[in-house]
């Protein structure tokens, strides 16, 4: 027979469950949300690897792409003059190597990774804040030739993960926290049909996805970050998006196309002509929510040929309009406007911050990729070319900055420091060799 069980007893058990069954709840949650032992966020595993942007306070550009360079909360990261890629110290202005493994050849079977492979004009690269996703040449045994690949290098681990072993040489590349995507090619009866694929970090997963096409993708992709992936339609006119996870499910934002799109997730900066104007030669910069809903919207003087933006309120861009320079020696160029404007976003405000003018009136700041950082009262950039005047009457000189490098102009002096920097043969196998340079340029306000 059965021992009668008090209340007090009852209500003892009662409790004694209760606090296991919470305790169990707590423990899996920790367990969700750590994610692993150390609870490392950038920890490259599972189906995710939720990289972290670097940005100086959350917004980051959205872009298809070539990277050139790339602004950090402490460092400029560049492309070698022919091998690798390093980072510039904001603090002291020094050039030190991205690997973490201080016995590393940076190229070969035997290293931890291939920086120091020459990628040539195909030279991507993106720095999250615990590693780098980067593109290598490599003699791939499969094809019987070399191929570009794709790599993940982990920081911490010294991992370098191949994610592609034939990412094509023309992709223009898009990359998020999780994802990284690229035009996808197939060969069926001789004919090309393109379309695009997506590469999971993580896991080094792909799917492709969208119509294909022997002519045209339907979609050219412009950027992703933040879960979302952006796109243009085949003719340029509106913007589209979709769910990192649904790739190709699109849905129009935008009845324009969006250009230097710039976001923290949450809202979104970007050039466009107005919708309801799609003729008119006028092009603004917009500050809009998801919905399409404008926050701000202001005429950019002389249009906008490129430039760029990194702290999440102010825009530097050179006008599109041209300009007649004419020089010492009686001779002109045609350009782009040599003024770099500064657009206030919350006031509306543009300022001329630095001119090109007196016997540097001929130079300009180059656009390959659009890079285009300023920062403490200094332009960074990664070409700059042009014409030198001389003593009048006499040819002028030509300057010539485009092979790889880090180019930064002193808004006040005017003075150009050149960094440049590259993996090298010595006796002791590769090493980093960099060099800074001061250019001092007389503008026509000093003399």
């Amino acid at each position: 027979m059965a021992k009668h069980i008090s209340k007090k007893t009852l209500w003892l058990l009662i409790l004694i469950m209760v606090i296991l069954l919470i305790s169990t709840v707590i423990i899996v949650c920790l367990i969700n949300s750590e994610g692993s032992a150390g609870g490392d966020e950038n920890t490259v595993g599972g189906d995710k690897a939720n990289l972290e942007f670097i940005s100086s306070n959350g917004y980051v550009r959205i872009r298809g792409s070539i990277v050139n360079m790339q602004f950090g909360k402490d460092y400029i990261y560049f492309n070698g003059e022919n091998r690798g890629v390093v980072k510039y110290d904001l603090s002291t202005g020094e050039v030190t190597d991205i690997c973490t493994d201080p016995l590393c050849q940076h190229i070969g079977s035997d290293s931890s990774c291939l920086l120091a492979t020459r990628t040539g004009g195909s030279a991507f690269f993106r720095v999250f804040s615990n590693s780098i996703v980067y593109n290598a040449l490599q003699y791939n045994p499969k094809f019987g030739k070399s191929t570009l690949q794709l790599y993940h290098y982990d920081f911490s681990s010294m991992e370098n993960k191949l994610l592609n072993d034939n990412a094509s040489s023309f992709s223009l590349y898009c990359i998020s926290e999780n994802y990284i995507y690229f035009q996808n090619v197939v060969t069926k009866d001789d004919t090309k049909y393109y379309n695009h694929r997506q590469v999971n970090i993580a896991t080094g997963e792909s799917r492709v996805f969208g119509k294909e096409s022997a002519i045209r993708t339907e979609y050219v992709l412009i950027g992703a970050y933040g879960g979302k992936l952006y796109a243009t339609d085949a003719d340029y006119t509106a913007t589209y998006i979709c769910n990192e996870e649904e790739p190709g499910e699109f849905v129009k934002i935008w009845d324009y196309q969006m250009a230097f799109i710039f976001t923290n997730g949450e809202d979104i900066f970007f050039k466009s002509k107005d919708p309801d104007a799609p003729d008119s030669d006028n092009y603004y910069f917009y500050h809009t929510d998801y919905d399409g809903n404008v926050i701000s919207k202001y005429e950019l003087n002389g249009g906008m040929h490129w430039g760029d933006m990194h702290d999440g309120r102010y825009l530097y861009y050179v006008p599109q309009e041209k300009i007649i320079v004419t020089l010492p020696n009686g001779g002109t160029e045609e350009m782009h406007s040599r003024e770099l404007y500064k657009l206030d976003t919350e006031t509306g405000e543009q300022t001329v911050i630095f001119r090109f003018d007196g016997d540097y009136s001929a130079l300009q700041l180059g656009n390959k990729a659009n890079d285009l950082i300023v920062h403490d009262n200094k332009i960074y950039t990664f070409e700059l070319y042009g014409k030198i005047a001389t003593d009048e009457g006499k040819d002028p000189k030509y300057l010539n900055m485009r092979k790889g490098g880090l180019i930064i102009i002193d808004i006040e002096t005017g003075d150009i420091n050149r960094v440049t920097a590259d993996y090298v043969n010595t006796s002791n196998g590769m090493a980093l060799e960099w060099k800074s340079e001061i250019i001092p340029m007389d503008l026509a306000n000093e003399k």
